[in-house]
Formats: C-alpha cells, sequence, structure tokens
C-alpha cells in the first residue's frame, strides 16, 4: 500500500462564500484556512467533511484530486445524530 502525504488542496467556490455570508453576517473569517485548520472527521475517499469549532464542511474530491468546498453547516441547522 502507497501513502500519500502531500498536502491535501480545498478550493472555496463563490457559492461556499454566499453561503458563508448567508448563515454567519458579516463576520470576516477567510474559508480556506478554517477547513485547512479544521479536522476531517468523515473521509469517504470522494467526500469529506471538515469540522472546525461548530462548523461543518462538506467538501467533493474533483478530477485532479482537490477537494471543493461545497458548503458551511452551521450549529443552528443540526447536523448530528439522533
Amino acid at each position: 500500500m502507497v501513502m500519500d502525504f502531500s498536502p491535501v488542496k480545498y478550493v472555496s467556490t463563490t457559492h461556499v462564500k454566499d453561503r458563508f455570508l448567508d448563515r454567519l453576517g458579516s463576520k470576516k473569517f477567510d474559508i480556506q484556512e478554517l477547513v485547512e485548520q479544521g479536522q476531517v472527521i468523515l473521509d469517504t475517499g470522494t467526500h469529506r467533511y471538515i469540522r472546525n469549532g461548530d462548523l461543518r464542511f462538506p467538501c467533493v474530491k474533483d478530477e485532479d484530486g482537490c477537494y471543493i468546498i461545497k458548503s458551511v453547516i452551521t450549529p443552528e441547522m443540526h447536523m448530528e445524530a439522533k
């Protein structure tokens, strides 16, 4: 088995920036930095969920191996196991 320890690249889109502003108001955060400093809580190989504090970031792997940050999930959205 070959292990790849090269850094993972995350890419934010206009959509995720818009959702971030919609859900968190005018707070100034670097989405890229939040994701890169976050913890992977689910990795299926094609999808990842990153947690940083109370925020969750669903990501999808593209054909180049980069993860596209799709959205931001806030605590008010109740993403938790019941």
